[in-house]
């Protein structure tokens, strides 16, 4: 049985400029099909998954509007998750939004947010053990049913899927709390910084060996940041067999990308209608010229997608 998700609100803009898509921009997320669905074979068939590549390859837009739309079908409660150097607030939950940043606040339902009066908070922090513990309450029990004083939201057999996005976090962000202050606070910020890495370590471990957890994990990073992540793969060195590394689209498909707010009749009447009387679409030979210009500066036949969203933008 899937998890419902109510179709999602189409965005205001047909382009994201450099911003990664979102969920609500899966209509507008295009020539990602096998990545994609490589992506969901991976998280399927292993405990945790690897995604990187370098940056502006799209990494966040295809968790955000080619995986996250797909994973209901397999019953997958999606969470994005950051790390912090912060003792007793080590974990960040980022809410997965499903309304516009100017419309009443929505979200996809979370394993780790609490009901709340007023509504959820868009992101809230964890200590590691609340953290690990509200997975824990996901263990079958004797009787074969969870623990039952667990607020969590999402049941009926639902398995969370934990999304580390820019999980390169896990370094530079203890790497830099080492910098601060004079020699003394220093070197205490490093001691404090390692302890607590080391703390994070231990739980993803865990984590991803713990078979009794019904979970399924993605680290999604920068590719520079493979080898400095090695103290994760030396605990678990399956985990480089379970990786996807993500390359810019090439230069044929970018035409379909530029085009793809305007293919579909409905999108299209939907972005002419809130550009006003003075709208207007990217054309086909448009389209085409963009490409081409962007095709003539690219190595190897690939577009780096910063570089084609200032482009459309």
């Amino acid at each position: 049985m899937s998890i419902h998700v109510a179709a999602p609100p189409l965005p205001n803009e047909p382009y994201r400029g450099i911003q990664p898509f979102r969920f609500i921009d899966q209509q507008i997320f295009a020539a990602r099909e096998e990545d994609t669905w490589n992506l969901l074979s991976n998280v399927t068939l292993y405990r945790a998954v690897l995604l990187y590549g370098e940056s502006g390859t799209g990494k966040s837009s295809l968790i955000n509007a080619g995986l996250l739309p797909r994973v209901f079908e397999e019953n997958y409660v999606p969470d994005r998750i950051r790390v912090q150097p912060l003792p007793g607030r080590e974990i960040k939950v980022e809410r997965i939004r499903t309304s516009e940043p100017n419309e009443p606040l929505a979200y996809l339902a979370s394993t780790f947010a609490p009901p709340k009066e007023g509504g959820p908070d868009e992101a809230f922090e964890l200590s590691l053990i609340a953290f690990h513990d509200r997975l824990k309450e996901l263990v079958p029990q004797r009787n074969g049913a969870a623990s039952s004083n667990s607020f969590l939201g999402p049941r009926s057999g639902s398995t969370p899927l934990l999304i580390f996005d820019q999980f390169e976090e896990f370094i530079t962000l203890f790497e830099e709390i080492q910098r601060v202050g004079d020699a003394e606070e220093a070197d205490r910020a490093r001691r404090q910084a390692l302890e607590t890495q080391q703390a994070i370590l231990t739980t993803l471990v865990d984590l991803i060996q713990d078979e009794t957890l019904p979970i399924k994990i993605i680290f999604a990073f920068r590719e520079d940041y493979l080898a400095k992540l090695s103290m994760i793969f030396d605990l678990c060195p399956e985990l480089i067999d379970q990786a996807q590394r993500l390359r810019p689209p090439r230069v044929e498909v970018l035409p379909k990308i530029i085009r793809a707010p305007f293919e579909n009749p409905v999108l299209r009447a939907h972005f002419l209608e809130r550009s006003g009387k003075g709208g207007s679409e990217l054309s086909e030979s448009l389209a085409q010229q963009i490409a081409d210009d962007l095709g003539r500066r690219s190595e190897a036949g690939v577009v780096n997608l910063s570089a084609l969203q200032d482009r459309k933008s």
